[in-house]
């Protein structure tokens, strides 16, 4: 991948970028170059979209400038380099999440507990997922951080998920009162994305935000 980086950077200098825009660009890839190395992959063909979404999940807790300008670098290197890379790799940069997880945070506890028992009224698939979303908001997750987690980083019994942030691994935990959330919306999977949409897919952050507006509208509706 390191490879694939200095071809890139050389051929921004071809297109006449100034230095300290390159200097910048390499800096954001090569931070993936490491994490994917540290994944094991050694080759740029290795290189997966579950890298890709794993490394933004790690850095959700850094400026959202600094998430919006390394996000601008890795999507342009995948799609110049997009020979070297495997299907599906180059589209695999999520987009930037709406601040929605403020908006979550910021309001009052009681409000947040009448939205998960709103959406856990609403038994269809899509209101365990929405369930599942505010639950994990209300611990203390990211967007990014919920578009990255697996089934795998999830505890044996549903109480914490694994997130890793500035490169650590930190447990979230969720509330005994909320596991049923996280257990309804994993089922009998054992791997994959831990939050999917109804056709199986990790599920997007535009989509993820989308579920704190239905949260919002359910609560409104029950409580009329």
């Amino acid at each position: 991948i390191a490879a694939v980086v200095a071809e890139y950077a050389e051929a921004l200098r071809v297109l006449g970028r100034s230095s300290r825009t390159i200097r910048a660009i390499v800096s954001d890839c090569n931070l993936l170059a490491r994490h994917a190395e540290g994944q094991g992959v050694t080759d740029a063909g290795d290189l997966r979209a579950q890298h890709v979404v794993a490394w933004f999940g790690s850095m959700a807790r850094l400026k959202r400038a600094t998430r919006s300008r390394r996000r601008w670098s890795i999507r342009n290197l995948l799609r110049w380099g997009a020979g070297y890379f495997a299907p599906g790799v180059p589209d695999s940069v999520p987009s930037m999440p709406a601040p929605m997880a403020r908006r979550t945070h910021s309001a009052r506890r009681p409000e947040v507990e009448r939205m998960i028992r709103a959406a856990m009224a609403v038994e269809t698939p899509r209101g365990r997922r929405v369930a599942a979303v505010i639950v994990l908001l209300r611990a203390g997750m990211t967007a990014d951080e919920i578009h990255a987690a697996m089934v795998e980083h999830v505890g044996p019994y549903r109480g914490t998920v694994l997130v890793h942030r500035n490169g650590q691994p930190v447990n979230t935990v969720i509330p005994f009162a909320h596991q049923k959330a996280i257990r309804s919306v994993i089922g009998e999977r054992s791997t994959g994305p831990l939050i999917v949409n109804r056709f199986g897919a990790r599920m997007s952050i535009r989509n993820l935000a989308r579920c704190v507006r239905d949260a919002r509208a359910w609560t409104h509706a029950r409580h009329m």
